[in-house]
Parts: structure tokens; sequence; C-alpha cells
């Protein structure tokens, strides 16, 4: 039987004209979100971004979307110096966001797929930051960086680091960027419906100042150094997001 049910359920998916399709027409509203099944910085991420479009005409919608992706780092380092051992903690933290308007032209509609191109232009925002303790002689310090995401390969044990050692991936910034793009909808049931999407973008973003303090162990005062170089990244890159559209037109 269960076979039998399974068979059905194919039938039905592949024959559109067995179900009732829900495509988008003057007036219609969608929403959607983004879900990520694959590691994202580590850990699966289950919901990374939310879509809405609304249907000027069945050809012509415009959209407005979120999205972001966070990622959390910690780790520690324990070492024995003359005057007993001295021990530190780290956390790195960043997040993405970015909010995006545009345009989409819905070129070829079928009965159940749903073809589309258009445009988009937002804003985006890297916030990163790593903070820390150090324990050293009894006295307890925070140290860390400012508007960076530090591992552990590149921090010492007292906090400090060569700010230039940083790529600009790991540096807090924000700016805007601008973007065509491509895409699929492909309706299952009635206004329900998974969508691909291929984008290529260009975004320029200004990289935030960087300020670093750190333990002086002679002194045992606190120290700190500046990142004084202004900086912009100019980008242009094909995006192909690997992660599933899940959405509802009404």
């Amino acid at each position: 039987m269960k076979k039998y049910a399974i068979a059905l359920f194919f039938v039905l998916l592949g024959n559109g004209t067995l179900i009732a399709q829900n495509l988008p027409d003057k007036g219609s509203f969608s929403a959607e979100v983004r879900v990520n099944p694959f590691d994202d910085y580590g850990k699966t991420s289950v919901l990374d971004g939310i879509k809405f479009r609304y249907f000027l005409h069945q050809k012509h919608a415009l959209r407005l979307d979120v999205n972001w992706g966070t990622n959390k780092e910690e780790y520690s380092f324990e070492e024995s110096l003359e005057k007993g051992t001295q021990k530190s903690s780290f956390t790195a933290r960043e997040t993405y966001f970015t909010l995006n308007a545009g345009y989409e032209y819905h070129m070829i509609q079928g009965n159940r797929f749903d073809f589309y191109a258009g445009g988009e232009a937002g804003w985006v925002r890297h916030f990163a930051e790593t903070t820390g303790e150090v324990m050293h002689n009894g006295k307890s310090h925070s140290v860390g960086v400012s508007n960076a995401f530090v591992e552990q390969d590149k921090m010492s044990s007292i906090g400090s680091i060569d700010l230039r050692s940083l790529s600009s991936e790991q540096q807090a910034k924000a700016g805007f960027r601008v973007a065509a793009l491509v895409g699929a909808d492909c309706y299952l049931y009635k206004g329900f419906y998974v969508g691909a999407e291929v984008g290529f973008s260009v975004s320029s973003l200004k990289i935030k100042k960087m300020e670093n303090t750190f333990v002086n162990l002679v002194t045992d005062e606190i120290m700190t150094q500046w990142d004084t170089m202004e900086q912009r990244e100019n980008k242009c890159y094909f995006s192909v997001e690997p992660n599933i559209r899940l959405g509802w037109t009404f």
C-alpha cells in the first residue's frame, strides 16, 4: 500500500493538470524563506533569509529580501610562567546582514514552472568583534579586538595580534551592493513552490577601523594599538547560494 501511495504522489507531481496551481498574477503576494541544510561556519543553519514579492502584473514584481548569518568561535590558552600560570579565554563573533529591494520580470510562466530575471540593490553590514579575559599575576584584564573576527591561530595568549595579518573577510565592514538575477520557481501544490537563484553582484564596502587591547606582561598594564588605514573593498562576483527556497504565493 505504501508503494502505491508513493507512486501516486509522483504521478500527481508530474501531472500539473491534476493539482490546481496558484501561479502569480496581478495583485499576488508571495513570502518565502531560505533554508540552508549544509554546514555554515561549521554549523547547520536552519533559516538564513526571508523574501517578499508583490506582483504589479503577472509578469512584473517588486521584491524585498533580508539575509543574515552568524558565526561564533571560543578558545583559550594556558601557559606556565615563573610566577605561576597565566590563563586566557576568547570569544570571536561575527554577523552578516543584508537588506535588498529589487524588481523581477517573469518572462516564462507555465503550468508549474515560473522563470524570471531582474535586479536588486541594497545595504550590506558585517559586524565582527573578538573579546577576551586574561588572568595574569592574580589580576583579570579585559582584552580583545574591535571590528575583527580573530581565529585562534592568529591570537596570542595576552590578546595581542598583528592587525595587518587579518584579511578583509575577517574585518567588520559596511556598504552597498547591486546584483543582476536569474531564477526559477517550481510550484508543487497550489501556491507552494521551491526555487533556485543565480546572481552577478557588484559591491563596494568600507572596512571598519580595528582596535586591539592587550596585556603588557612587564608592566601588567593594558596596551592599545590601532589600525589607522582607511580601506574600501570593491568586488564583482557570481553567487549561487547553497540553500533551498521555500515559498507560498497568495
